[in-house]
């Protein structure tokens, strides 16, 4: 018997508990950050993940837009699939057979969920266990708001009428009681959460939303004042060289930013990128108190990349070109063999669900986009096929798509239907 036992421990032992799954889904971030070699960034946290995770230096947002690109990392499908276009037009319902991470996770027994902007408007079937409330915007009076820079948006003639381009590029800071900031409180949500699913008596999986970094936000002055004195690239072309299809996304400005606005505006994005980053930390300290870490698998991103004055003077997302499309993408935890390495391989956000599949040992989606990734984070330069698609769907002649693959990429502009 005792023998029996002792082998029956054993075979226990062998057999790997299911892992937690920790999502964190950022707004605009490039790969502006210090893993992928920038050295204007401070974002030691995402460093640290990714020294212990698999980078992806070509990973694409199938389409360049906050909720929409959220929507499209979460079921797996291309925005034509789903037919979304914008950020406020979505069909009521998600094509047959198509699942949510968070409803696939769900059914197979891990306790799921969400902090934050995870879906727009909670429109989908996302089935999370539990879900914290979405957190006000900044209006408490014990923060003191302040102007940091501000220049109007290109207006451009849409049948007959004037169409303002993403209203005003601005950045503001606060003063005061950082915890009040909405980004904040997400973070606090999360943590609650964490401590919530370690409880659980399941494997869990947290899904976190911010808004950052974007235009409009409130920066908190602490970060601004990380980056006083750096220096920022020189501007280096004036021209504005996209064609008139591929301007029309919401990224050029009225007339070009002076040297300091300029400045202004790529030290308020990395102010942000910085914020950001101390949230990761402080949901992976989370995580380490919890005694979770080693189970648990993180995966980091973002729905948009963000133009920094590149290509003419464009800034924000919403184009086809690398800097709106290219986002970081780090996967670390249990299962992932090539630590500390980068895959250069080209892939796309919705590999994510097919990839979390068979992380978790679950069955193939049934219906899907994407491919697993699975091969690359056992050996980041494994041959790949693996192409990425994305799609601008703005207003009639101003539809878009391009493709990338390992050693081509091509972008088309057209009519109604790109």
């Amino acid at each position: 018997m005792k023998l029996v036992a002792a082998l029956l421990l054993t075979t226990a032992t062998l057999v790997a508990a299911p892992p937690n799954v920790l999502l964190i889904v950022v707004n605009g971030m490039n790969t502006d950050l210090g893993c992928y070699g920038s050295t204007l960034a401070k974002t030691p946290n995402l460093d640290a993940l990714a020294a212990r995770g698999v980078r992806f230096n070509r990973a694409y947002t199938p389409i360049p837009m906050f909720q929409p690109g959220r929507v499209c990392l979460l079921t797996g499908l291309r925005p034509d699939t789903l037919d979304i276009i914008g950020n406020s037009r979505y069909t009521p319902e998600l094509p047959k057979g198509a699942q949510t991470m968070g409803h696939s996770l769900r059914q197979n027994g891990w306790f799921t969920m969400k902090a934050g902007h995870v879906v727009p408007g909670e429109g989908y079937p996302t089935a999370w266990d539990d879900a914290a409330p979405l957190p006000p915007d900044v209006k408490d009076a014990k923060l003191k708001k302040e102007n940091w820079v501000g220049v109007p948006s290109q207006v451009e003639m849409v049948n007959g009428k004037p169409e303002p381009l993403a209203g005003i590029f601005a950045l503001r800071y606060v003063v005061g009681d950082e915890s009040l900031l909405p980004d904040a409180q997400i973070t606090t949500d999360a943590v609650a959460q964490i401590q919530r699913g370690a409880t659980s008596g399941k494997p869990f999986f947290l899904a976190v939303g911010y808004a950052m970094p974007s235009l409009g936000a409130f920066i908190p002055k602490t970060s601004l004042d990380k980056f006083k004195d750096i220096q920022v690239p020189a501007d280096e072309t004036n021209a504005r060289t996209a064609p008139p299809a591929a301007r029309f996304a919401g990224t050029l400005t009225e007339r070009p930013p002076t040297e300091e606005e300029r400045r202004k505006m790529i030290i308020g994005y990395h102010a942000m990128a910085a914020y950001m980053d101390a949230q990761v930390g402080s949901i992976i300290a989370a995580l380490d108190q919890q005694k979770l870490r080693d189970n648990t698998l993180i995966i980091f991103t973002s729905s948009a990349g963000f133009h920094l004055g590149d290509h003419g003077g464009m800034w924000s997302w919403r184009s086809l070109f690398d800097r709106s499309c290219r986002v970081p993408l780090i996967i670390a935890g249990p299962g992932i063999d090539a630590k500390g390495k980068a895959s250069p391989r080209v892939v796309s956000l919705v590999d994510l669900l097919p990839t979390l599949n068979d992380l978790c040992a679950l069955p193939k989606p049934k219906m899907t986009d994407g491919i697993s990734l699975t091969p690359l984070l056992k050996n980041p330069e494994a041959p790949w096929d693996g192409s990425a698609l994305s799609f601008v769907l703005n207003y009639g002649a101003h539809h878009g798509r391009a493709i990338r693959t390992e050693h081509a990429s091509y972008m088309q502009w057209g009519g109604e239907n790109g």
